[in-house]
């Protein structure tokens, strides 16, 4: 039994001080959620293919996502997009070690044969 899917996680989170809450109009009070979405099998990330936001006033709890953002927002959120980490991509990198360990192994034993 194969288990794949997908799975969202949250790389990063910070205080934003340049942008004030849409709602009830006060500064400093803007969180900036960063989340990434994955491909896995066997829960092993293997290439992340979406990333997105959320928005939230720590003050009076106005959220938007990233499809939603006022364009005040907009700018510091693109400007502070994380890349994906290098963890993503595990099940890749294991991909292509495996395919270049089997390829090599067999070069070797018809290099022997000969």
């Amino acid at each position: 039994m194969i288990v794949y899917g997908t799975r969202t996680v949250k790389t990063k989170k910070e205080q934003s001080n340049n942008i004030s809450c849409a709602d009830c109009k006060k500064t400093h009070t803007t969180q900036i959620q960063y989340y990434q979405k994955y491909y896995h099998i066997w829960f092993i990330p293997i290439i992340p293919f979406s990333r997105s936001g959320v928005t939230v006033c720590t003050s009076c709890g106005y959220s938007t996502d990233d499809h939603t953002m006022p364009s005040s927002y907009t700018k510091e959120y693109e400007t502070k997009l994380p890349a994906p980490k290098i963890w993503f991509f595990t099940g890749l990198i294991i991909t292509i070690l495996l395919i270049a360990a089997v390829y090599l192994h067999k070069l070797y034993n018809s290099h022997l044969a000969n």
